[in-house]
């Protein structure tokens, strides 16, 4: 059985749009009035035979708690604590390290981004 590894990196702080950020994570921001992580993970979410690992670090408390209370321990939470100083190389590193198969490969997405259904 091949399992398809998904690495979600939610570590940053978004600076760039630090005003909708402030007290909300980047993650977190509504697309069409819902989260764009979870647009990313219910898609992911049909596809069989998966792993899905999310990296958090800014506000990482408030991006735990919503994967938590919405998908239980269906995917694993990896806390990048550098995140500050990290420009993803290590929350990558962190994900591929938290995944049980990651000589399988896997695929690094971007939590701020958003695709139709198809191009999942």
């Amino acid at each position: 059985m091949i399992i398809q590894n998904f690495i979600l990196l939610a570590a940053g702080r978004g600076s760039r749009i630090a005003k909708l950020t402030a007290n909300i994570p980047k993650s977190l921001l509504p697309i069409a009035g819902i989260p764009v992580l979870k647009h990313i993970i219910d898609n992911l979410m049909k596809i069989k035979n998966k792993e899905i690992v999310v990296v958090t670090g800014y506000r990482h408390l408030d991006v735990n708690s919503y994967l938590v209370n919405k998908y239980g321990n269906k995917i694993k939470i990896v806390f990048n604590e550098a995140y500050e100083k990290d420009t993803n190389i290590l929350s990558v590193d962190l994900g591929v390290d938290a995944l049980l198969n990651p000589e399988s490969g896997y695929i690094i997405i971007e939590t701020d981004i958003i695709l139709e259904p198809k191009g999942w």
